[in-house]
């Protein structure tokens, strides 16, 4: 992944310009225990958007499947995408996957394989949408950035895992000082395909460690973009009504 969309980010915000990225032996931790009602807090959203990426609009299930030596796991993300005056706007929900949903991705993780969740996974998620299971992860401010291949400058055109790409997005997390939180987390997605309704493409995770100095720590992957979508509401007693008219009129 480019320097300048992730690690270069990382060290501006962490001061540790000269520290090299390691990799952790263990995974972050994207499904913890919900935080005390008192700890409860909104995380304000902001999008920068860089050129004219393509419509990506909807609600989405984001499956970032991270390959750290011989750690495996598909760590789930939700991201609504909406258009503002003609432009995106990044919201990522802080919720987690219903218990019985969440129990099969760990069982897959557990067996270092990957979960695909069915047609009717997908539906469930979509109908359950508001009402998932809160887990605001401490995070006070969200910075969305997504470009297009026009707006990378030369250096991240020449990025290996960036070259193929549609379309890029950087999630940048600030979270509440103290406990194990990290100082900061950064995400990238870049989309190189699209799959299905859906697309596929380049992923990394990085944290910076608070303790006992600030050290970028990354989780390279790939990912996949699953959309969630209801199914259209039955048309109502007027439709039908209507509907059963026509037929009269031949």
């Amino acid at each position: 992944m480019s320097i300048p969309l992730v690690l270069g980010a990382m060290l501006l915000v962490s001061g540790a310009a000269d520290v090299a990225a390691q990799v952790a032996p263990t995974p972050p931790v994207t499904q913890p225990a919900a935080p005390p009602a008192a700890a409860s807090l909104t995380a304000t959203q902001t999008t920068v958007v860089h050129g004219a990426p393509p419509d990506l609009s909807g609600r989405w299930l984001v499956l970032f499947d991270m390959d750290v030596n011989a750690v495996k796991r598909t760590l789930p993300f939700f991201v609504e995408i909406r258009s503002q005056d003609g432009k995106p706007e990044i919201v990522e929900r802080f919720v987690n996957l219903p218990p019985e949903l969440a129990a099969e991705l760990e069982k897959h993780n557990a067996a270092t394989t990957k979960w695909e969740p069915t047609a009717a996974d997908l539906t469930a998620l979509a109908e359950q949408w508001a009402d998932l299971p809160k887990n605001e992860r401490n995070v006070t401010q969200v910075t969305n950035d997504v470009w297009e291949p026009t707006a990378f400058d030369e250096a991240e055109r020449q990025s290996v895992d960036v070259k193929e790409a549609l379309w890029v997005i950087r999630q940048t997390y600030q979270f509440v000082p103290g406990g194990q939180r990290p100082v900061t987390q950064v995400n990238v997605f870049a989309g190189t395909a699209r799959e299905g309704s859906g697309w596929r493409g380049n992923g990394v995770v990085a944290q910076v460690a608070a303790a006992p100095f600030p050290v970028p720590i990354t989780f390279p992957g790939t990912f996949r973009m699953r959309r969630l979508e209801a199914p259209a509401a039955p048309p109502g007693l007027l439709a039908r009504l209507l509907d059963a008219f026509k037929g009269c009129r031949r």
